[in-house]
C-alpha cells in the first residue's frame, strides 16, 4: 500500500470513519440496554426478592398478617407469603390517584388512609386484632411518604410500632436519604422511573 498516495489516505480515512461510527452506535445501544436493566426488574427477579427478602425476614419477624396497598403490591404480598411458610392472610387493599377521579364508594368495609398522591382503602377486618404483626408489602417506594402514612393507619388503630414492618421489592435513594425507606428492600434506585413486569412504577 503505497502512503504516501492521497487516495490511500483517503481510504483510511473512511474506513476509520465508518468503523467509528459502528462502534460509537454500539456503545450508545448497549448504555441504553443497561440503563434500561438498571431501571426495571423480570418476573424472575420478583420471585428472587421475594425469596431474598424472606430470608432476611424470617429470622426475627413472623408476621400474623400481609398487608399490600393495591393489585401491584398484591403480586409480592403473595410471592412473600408463600416464601415466609407461615401461611399469613394477605390483604389487599384498592388505591386511587386522587388528582384524577372523585373518590371511589367502597363496596365493602375500608378504612381510608390519605396520602400526598394516592387514597388507599384498607380493608377494616384485618384492623380488629391490633395485637398482631403485620407486614405491609408494595413494589416501589419512591419518597416513602405513602408507606409512613399507612403504617402510620395502623398505629392509630392500636397496632404497636414494634410489631409492624414493611417491605418493597424496590426504593429509590430519596426514600433512604430521608429515612423514609422500608424496613426491608431488595433494590436501591437511583431513579423515580423504574419498571416491572406489571408496568412502572407509581
Amino acid at each position: 500500500m503505497n502512503l504516501t498516495n492521497p487516495v490511500t489516505w483517503n481510504w483510511i480515512f473512511g474506513l476509520t470513519t465508518v468503523i467509528g461510527t459502528i462502534l460509537t452506535i454500539a456503545y450508545g445501544q448497549k448504555s441504553a440496554r443497561l440503563e434500561r436493566e438498571n431501571k426495571s426488574i423480570t418476573w424472575t427477579d420478583v420471585q428472587s426478592a421475594a425469596n431474598d427478602l424472606a430470608q432476611d425476614i424470617k429470622p426475627g419477624f413472623v408476621p400474623d398478617l400481609i398487608f399490600a396497598p393495591g393489585a401491584r403490591g398484591g403480586i409480592f404480598a403473595y410471592l412473600m407469603a408463600q416464601e415466609l411458610g407461615c401461611n399469613p392472610p394477605v390483604f389487599i387493599g384498592f388505591t386511587e390517584w386522587k388528582e384524577n377521579r372523585p373518590p371511589a364508594v367502597a363496596m365493602y368495609s375500608y378504612v381510608v388512609c390519605e396520602t400526598n398522591k394516592w387514597r388507599v382503602h384498607m380493608p377494616e377486618g384485618m384492623f380488629s386484632d391490633p395485637s398482631k404483626k403485620v407486614l405491609i408489602a408494595d413494589d416501589f417506594a419512591a419518597s416513602g411518604d405513602a408507606m409512613e402514612k399507612i403504617k402510620d393507619a395502623f398505629v392509630a388503630k392500636g397496632f404497636a410500632l414494634d410489631k409492624l414492618r414493611m417491605v418493597t421489592i424496590v426504593t429509590t435513594k430519596v426514600a433512604v436519604n430521608s429515612k423514609k425507606a422500608p424496613t426491608y428492600y431488595w433494590r436501591k434506585s437511583d431513579s423515580m422511573d423504574f419498571y416491572f413486569p406489571w408496568g412502572k412504577a407509581k
